[in-house]
């Protein structure tokens, strides 16, 4: 796969680097809740996530939208993927494991999140970070929902997991 340098570093490139300052610095400093494979689970999964997900909805056959300077692979794209869509994920479920919403407080904080990332993507697409061709952002908000909520599941799944391996004598590796 080629990955293309952007036409010129200008707004959306600026909003991509002080968005990941941000999000990366709160991940940081958030005390560590989850063991390193979980960590880099929910990391792994979410670039998964954040990738099949453009694929599907910004190439062809859909082509909703474009992300960045040019429509083909660029730097930023691989950017966006590894170093801003995780860390917000990683937040989103550090807090949620802190203070382990339920009832309506968990719906709550999934729909509070979802307004967040879907304004975080307006702010964006006002960055020139995306453009639409037939995609509204309010569809965002329904993505978003759900990628939570994967998100969620995923988070019990591989904890569960873990947490059985870890009864079986396995450690977690130092990190």
């Amino acid at each position: 796969m080629m990955l293309y340098p952007p036409r010129r570093f200008d707004a959306n490139e600026w909003f991509i680097l002080i968005s990941i300052a941000l999000v990366l610095t709160v991940s940081l400093l958030l005390p560590r809740r989850f063991p390193t494979p979980l960590t880099m689970f929910v990391y792994l999964f979410n670039v998964y996530l954040g990738k099949v997900g453009d694929f599907i909805l910004a190439l062809p056959p859909l082509n909703l939208y474009d992300a960045n300077d040019v429509q083909k692979y660029e730097w930023f794209d691989m950017v966006l993927y590894f170093f801003l869509y995780p860390p917000v994920l990683y937040i989103l479920l550090n807090l949620y494991d802190r203070w382990k919403p339920s009832g309506y407080r968990r719906v709550l904080y999934v729909a509070g999140w979802t307004l967040l990332i879907t304004g975080l993507e307006w702010a964006a697409s006002k960055a020139g970070v995306f453009r639409y061709h037939g995609w509204h952002l309010y569809y965002s908000v329904f993505v978003y929902a759900a990628v939570i909520l994967l998100n969620l599941l995923a988070l019990r799944l591989a904890g569960a997991v873990i947490g059985r391996r870890r009864a079986g004598g396995a450690e977690d590796p130092p990190g």
